[in-house]
């Protein structure tokens, strides 16, 4: 059996990893095997799916036509999946991933394995709005076309839904 490197024990404990290099395709099916053994249905009590909304369509229209156009990775990649989720909580163990968002940022997310509600995944890079100037993206050519990518938005404002309760934070994800 091959030695684990620390981006392996990182993804096996976590489920998530900062991404600073290439992803190497046997890192992602070590990943997706170990992913496999676990109830995929405990995961869906992780978040809350809302309604898509109108607030929702105009974030993605902003992103399609004003920042995906200088992000060489997305550029030609159409929108696959959306969703307008609330996580619940950060949970321990290799088990969803809830981002980090802050208003104005967004993230881009490496896709490691589809599953039940939402896909697991790995933070990438952000962007960040400031004065209404976008900041440099950071690690954007890292993420492997062939995996794919997701896009997470703050989405705190706007939210009309009475279901969402306690803490959490909801997001609008799309999926390249």
């Amino acid at each position: 059996m091959p030695e684990s490197t620390d981006s392996d024990i990182d993804l096996r404990t976590a489920g998530i990893i900062v991404v600073t290099e290439h992803i190497q395709g046997r890192l992602i099916t070590n990943v997706q095997r170990h992913l496999e053994n676990n109830d995929v249905t405990q995961r869906r009590t992780r978040q809350i799916q809302l309604n898509w909304n109108e607030d929702c369509e105009a974030v993605m229209t902003y992103f399609d036509t004003i920042i995906k156009p200088f992000i060489p990775t997305l550029r030609d990649r159409p929108c696959f999946n959306r969703w307008f989720v609330q996580f619940h909580d950060r949970p321990n163990g290799p088990q969803i991933y809830k981002p980090r968002v802050e208003k104005g940022t967004y993230n881009v997310l490496i896709v490691i394995q589809p599953g039940a509600g939402l896909p697991l995944f790995c933070e990438g890079s952000h962007i960040e709005i400031v004065n209404g100037a976008m900041a440099p993206v950071t690690s954007i050519v890292e993420i492997p076309p062939r995996e794919g990518a997701m896009v997470v938005f703050d989405a705190t404002i706007g939210r009309q839904d009475t279901a969402v309760e306690g803490v959490g934070a909801s997001c609008i994800v799309l999926v390249y």
